[in-house]
């Protein structure tokens, strides 16, 4: 079936089973209503076009940056495949096998999300860098590394390397610990993060 077709009949079923629309006065009316609530090509062409910005923009890295031509950036990356978490569980971007814009779109997300486990490491590694004697048994879940855990827990599939897990593995011992003294966001994060672990 064309899209033409789908939406004509998508259309139909509208008209049909909204009470508001179905009651509208006139076919005049009807049509103004399904537009202002209903322009799927218009959605998906939309979509299309921010997912291909998005794909051009990204950096050999995987990384994005906040402006095009900036320096790549752990917080604007980690926010950009949060969303991405976000779409993939409504629906909106489907992460199965299948057609080239879906691979295309795997191929992005995984990209990032190699550069986000590497900059995961690398802060859980500067805790101790320049004090081998620090007390990890101390509060060091910072906003970012929880922004990291909350991200990846929409990407179970995305295989995590040993170190990866050893080092969700200590932070998840964090959130237990700590997570009371907390701002009201930061637990919200926490107890989907925990949740996700089956915790």
């Amino acid at each position: 079936i064309s899209n033409l077709e789908k939406n004509q009949e998508l259309k139909s079923i509208l008209i049909q089973e909204t009470p508001w629309l179905r009651d509208a006065q006139s076919e005049t009316e009807q049509k103004k209503r399904i537009g202002l609530l209903f322009d799927l090509n218009k959605m998906n062409n939309e979509l299309q076009s921010a997912l291909r910005k998005l794909e051009n923009n990204q950096m050999a890295s995987g990384a994005w940056s906040w402006f095009n031509g900036g320096y790549e950036n752990r917080y604007i990356t980690q926010h950009i495949i949060t969303g991405f978490g976000h779409l993939k569980q409504l629906g909106v971007i489907p992460t199965e096998r299948g057609t080239s814009d879906k691979e295309s779109h795997n191929r992005m997300i995984q990209k990032a999300i190699n550069y986000l486990d590497s900059e995961f490491i690398k802060e859980y590694k500067d805790i101790t860098k320049y004090n081998k004697d620090v007390d990890l048994s101390k509060d060091h879940l910072s906003y970012t590394q929880l922004h990291y855990l909350y991200m990846r827990s929409f990407f179970p599939e995305i295989k995590k390397s040993k170190e990866i897990e050893e080092i969700i593995t200590y932070y998840h011992s964090q959130i237990k610990k700590y997570w009371l003294s907390r701002s009201l966001y930061a637990k919200g994060l926490m107890a989907l993060v925990v949740d996700r672990m089956n915790d």
